[in-house]
């Protein structure tokens, strides 16, 4: 990922003198992530055709198999200050509320965190919520009303989405260790 935005902002910067305008790279799959899925192919990460994209640098569906670590140093070694439009940068984890209970789930979360801010990661968020809450969210949305969820830089009512963007926040990997 490293090299293909390496390789995107040389094209630009080129393009740019040539024309003698300004052309900006921007790549952000935050808010249209499960429409633009749609019409997109397979990927060589795995990634089914026509299925929801990642969101901002997020991993795709079932690609963070290794822990939220391994996802944050995953968004280090890709990260690229040369772009503009930071959005793109955007991390969501999904985690169980059992790993965050308590005290000791509260050191746990406030160590991801240190350990973001360590490496100078632009924007994380959670979502602390386990898929048969989701679930059960779908089958009987009037008890659930109030329940929020992060989508991609905002949050929402998880019932006043659409069936699409519900059955993607749902399908996101569910970490239960931190």
């Amino acid at each position: 990922a490293k090299d293909i935005d390496r390789f995107t902002q040389v094209a630009a910067k080129k393009s740019s003198e040539e024309r003698g305008i300004h052309v900006d790279v921007r790549y952000v799959p935050i808010t249209s992530h499960v429409p633009f899925g749609k019409v997109v192919a397979a990927t060589p990460n795995g990634r089914r055709a026509w299925t929801a994209l990642s969101d901002g640098s997020s991993a795709s569906h079932g690609a963070d198999r290794n822990g939220p670590t391994a996802v944050l140093l995953s968004n280090y070694h890709t990260k690229n200050y040369g772009m503009t439009n930071r959005a793109s940068r955007l991390l969501n984890i999904k985690l169980s509320p059992k790993c965050v209970a308590g005290d000791e789930g509260t050191d746990k979360i406030i160590n991801i965190i240190r350990a973001w801010c360590d490496l100078k990661l632009w924007h994380l968020q959670f979502n602390i919520v386990n898929k048969e809450t989701l679930l059960a969210a779908q089958k009987d949305p009037d008890s659930y009303r109030s329940l929020l969820v992060r989508i991609a830089g905002y949050s929402a009512y998880f019932c006043d989405l659409s069936r699409d963007l519900q059955n993607d926040i749902i399908e996101r990997t569910e970490h239960s260790e931190l």
